[in-house]
């Protein structure tokens, strides 16, 4: 991998995270409406009160002339000809209400405990119970057992699919009804993200052991694997993204958490890959660095050695040649001393130079790659 070259980042980067504070806002805004509102499946519904029953016995949910209703947490009435889906295990109320509006529990009308709808407790007009974990899809009017001709809701208990987020620090589980060929509002996304976070961690680990390496710049690191993983994570953490922000929409039950624990989770997670990069690209900086000031100490070095050699050989030749000729001089005076005798002196010293060069070359070539 070049020292230079690095995992090039999303190039909408800021306008990502912009988008998904924004989103997040949105999410936090909607869920307390919903949970002021209530939910589709009551079950995952906030506890905001129930309705007395005279104000229940007093809507339009109360359609027949004795009427069962289920009133639950979240301040909803459920009548005759409604249909209400339930979790095992939720609280909920049963009023009756006869001509003249409520009447009293245990007196005029009496509900039976039974295993779909056991009883918890009761008040003046109402009966407090909750759902089994059993299969049931029934009108709660066969539970009454002293009239006839009582019309209540229709209600089914449900066994919620769970889908757990689970790469959290602390994870969050989702509930959703769904038919037996459904694997949940974000199983694919979930698969895709979960497998490009393997993906970032084998990538976080390659980039550490490189950083800690005596060569980073030789270690088994990859531009392109490393670019295409960046993107993959936050790709796929963008779909899980919308994914949990239209289960929210659906009133999934843990949906709008882990929305918002996700979209932390996932800006941590780019930010902790980006620093892996940024570390190692600092290491193979600094070994490329030292790595060029070497390369240049061993040329001027050989340059140096050879070149002193060869002058050394050369002022050897010369100085050798200048006492032949004073001697000749001495028996003839017309002997000449000139450049063409110190010539085998300065051809002895460049070659010793020219030597120095290519022995630097031959004995040495990547560092003129280092250079380069």
């Amino acid at each position: 991998m070049s020292a230079t070259g690095g995992p090039a980042g999303p190039t909408d980067g800021p306008m990502s995270a912009t988008r998904s504070r924004v989103l997040a806002g949105l999410v936090a805004c909607w869920l307390v409406v919903a949970l002021a509102t209530g939910g589709a499946v009551a079950g995952v519904a906030a506890d905001v009160g129930y309705q007395d029953a005279n104000t229940a016995c007093s809507s339009d949910e109360a359609t027949s002339e004795f009427s069962l209703l289920l009133l639950l947490q979240n301040g909803d009435v459920i009548g005759p000809g409604d249909t209400v889906a339930l979790y095992p295990g939720t609280e909920a109320r049963v009023v009756f209400c006869g001509g003249s509006g409520e009447e009293p529990a245990g007196d005029a009308w009496t509900l039976a405990d039974a295993e779909e709808l056991s009883i918890e407790g009761s008040g003046d007009y109402h009966y407090t119970v909750r759902t089994g974990d059993v299969a049931f899809e029934g009108d709660i009017a066969t539970f009454e057992e002293q009239r006839q001709g009582v019309e209540g809701p229709t209600l089914t208990i449900v066994t919620p699919q769970r889908t757990t987020l689970s790469y959290l620090d602390d994870p969050v589980t989702l509930r959703f009804v769904a038919g037996s060929d459904d694997d949940g509002p974000i199983a694919a996304e979930l698969s895709a993200y979960n497998r490009s976070l393997t993906g970032a961690a084998d990538l976080r680990s390659t980039l550490s052991e490189a950083a800690d390496s005596s060569s980073p710049t030789s270690a088994d690191v990859n531009v392109t694997a490393a670019s295409e993983t960046r993107r993959e994570v936050n790709a796929t953490g963008e779909d899980l993204s919308a994914a949990l922000f239209l289960a929210a929409q659906d009133g999934t039950a843990g949906a709008a958490q882990g929305f918002v624990r996700h979209e932390a989770h996932h800006e941590r997670t780019l930010a902790t890959l980006d620093a892996s990069v940024d570390r190692y690209l600092a290491a193979a900086k600094a070994e490329a660095r030292t790595a060029r000031l070497t390369a240049i100490g061993a040329l001027l070095g050989s340059f140096l050695l050879f070149g002193a050699v060869g002058g050394g050989v050369g002022n050897w030749i010369a100085k050798r040649d200048l006492e032949s000729i004073r001697r000749e001089r001495r028996r003839r005076s017309s002997v000449e001393y000139g450049w063409s005798d110190l010539k085998k002196a300065f051809a002895i010293a460049a070659l010793g130079v020219i030597v120095g060069t290519v022995l630097s070359v031959l004995l040495g070539s990547t560092l003129l790659e280092v250079l380069l």
